[in-house]
């Protein structure tokens, strides 16, 4: 039996952080990149981790290419616990973004 993936997709902050998530499609992507939540959930991310003088603003949404899909789907099958929770997991550099 095949198992349905959805599409993963690459957000690019203005700060050269990237963060992946799935999504049904570019559409529904840009949809969520609007919510109120996941802007204040980047915001708490980056005042955590990143310079605290910059806002986390993402710059660009697109495809995750197939490395930054495989390594996504490592970090969300670790995670993974029948939950219908929604994952946003950080890229990191080696990945080739910049």
């Amino acid at each position: 039996m095949a198992i349905w993936q959805r599409t993963v997709f690459v957000i690019e902050t203005r700060q050269h952080a990237a963060f992946a998530f799935e999504a049904a499609s570019l559409a529904q992507a840009r949809q969520l990149l609007r919510t109120p939540w996941l802007a204040a959930a980047f915001e708490a991310f980056h005042r955590r981790h990143r310079e605290p003088s910059q806002a986390c603003e993402p710059a660009d949404i697109r495809a995750a290419t197939p490395e930054e899909a495989m390594l996504y789907r490592d970090v969300a099958d670790e995670f993974a616990d029948g939950s219908d929770r929604f994952l946003v997991a950080e890229l990191p550099d080696e990945t080739g973004v910049s």
